[in-house]
């Protein structure tokens, strides 16, 4: 006979209903155990999902202070700007003879080379390591070169194809700059990326200021090894212990990783790419447009910028001046990167496109050493 709510009514009887009381208590009797540690679990869960949500915070902020102020905004100046104001003093330096004014813009030239060799063989690296492996790498790298860069040039009195293959060296590590830029933007939330890179660019531009107002002022007549030392190597070393603390697993992973795909190129367990379809190989002319347009906007930012940077001397005769007021113009530009929210980015780049070239042909005009390229 069934009873309850789902019994028949032609067959349920008042009587019935203590049965069906009956019933239920023995159920609730056996169920509030197995309810209890089902609670409990879902307690335990909550509190380890919460705890789980402050480490993630936690490390976003060590990302954020770490990969993107320490060793994006401290670390990138003096990587690509600090050769410029130490190449001052080396070639002045009467134990490096082989090192003077005339050919130090080759060993200068060497670091755009090894960066651009590099560049080509980054995406291969990619496949292989990590993001957090890469830039503990670097950072190893940094520690290995910049000591051998001021110690080498002193052994060899100053023989510029040994100090050009450090440089060339120094440049093979400066896709640093494109690594620590692309693991902020993945590490960041949804909505704060723009924010945390205009933050690290300004922290960078900030960084270049005092880093030359000290080479004209506070150290301008301290030994240039020291100002390498200090300047290339602290910087990235407190942004690795700030980011990740745990950094001496991540060191020692890279010969597992580096093993593991040798193994795997060795036996052929490489995964299969599907060739795409001709059709899919060309791309439709607008976005050929775009990334024409996209190209060359990338080739002006980086002749622009290096280019002034390295030409500092052209604009004015002094060169820690120069390059003061080149990243005090950056801080602008990049401030006025956070409208592209709401002004689009289109309309921004067009306008500090627009702006910069005005003021190129204005320098241009001025005779050098006045102050009218200032």
């Amino acid at each position: 006979m069934r009873h309850g709510p789902w019994a028949s009514p032609h067959s349920w009887r008042p009587a019935d209903a203590i049965v069906d009381v009956q019933h239920a208590s023995c159920a609730v009797r056996h169920l509030t155990p197995t309810c209890a540690a089902t609670w409990g679990e879902v307690q335990e869960d909550d509190q380890h999902a919460l705890v789980a949500d402050d480490d993630a915070v936690a490390q976003t902020w060590r990302d954020f202070w770490g990969v993107g102020m320490l060793m994006g905004g401290a670390t990138l100046p003096p990587l690509q700007t600090l050769p410029i104001f130490v190449d001052l003093k080396i070639a002045n330096d009467a134990a490096l003879p082989g090192l003077t004014e005339q050919t130090l813009p080759i060993a200068q030239t060497a670091i755009f080379v090894g960066w651009l060799v590099s560049a080509l063989l980054l995406n291969r690296v990619m496949e292989v390591f990590g993001k957090e492996q890469l830039l503990v790498a670097h950072v190893l790298g940094f520690l290995l070169v910049f000591p051998c860069t001021v110690v080498v040039p002193y052994l060899t009195a100053g023989n510029l194809v040994v100090f050009t293959l450090l440089r060339f060296a120094h440049g093979l590590l400066l896709n640093f700059t494109a690594l620590q830029s692309i693991y902020v933007q993945e590490r960041m939330p949804p909505g704060r990326k723009n924010q945390a890179l205009v933050a690290n660019n300004i922290f960078y531009c900030l960084t270049a200021i005092a880093m030359a107002a000290s080479c004209r002022d506070l150290t301008q007549h301290m030994d240039w090894r020291i100002e390498v030392l200090l300047w290339c190597c602290l910087p990235p070393t407190l942004g690795v212990l700030v980011a990740w603390p745990q950094w001496w697993n991540i060191l020692t992973s890279l010969p597992a990783a580096a093993r593991r795909a040798l193994f795997a190129k060795q036996t052929g367990k490489v995964a299969v790419v599907p060739l795409p379809s001709p059709e899919s190989e060309v791309l439709p002319e607008p976005q050929k447009r775009q990334l024409l347009a996209l190209s060359i906007c990338f080739l002006a930012c980086g002749m622009g910028f290096y280019g002034l940077n390295y030409s500092a001397g052209q604009l004015s005769p002094d060169i820690y001046l120069s390059c003061m007021l080149l990243h005090g113009a950056d801080i602008l530009g990049y401030l006025f990167a956070l409208t592209t929210d709401f002004l689009g980015r289109n309309t921004v780049q067009g306008c500090c496109f627009g702006a910069a070239g005005l003021c190129l042909l204005l320098c241009s005009t001025g005779e050098l050493g006045s102050a009218a390229p200032l």
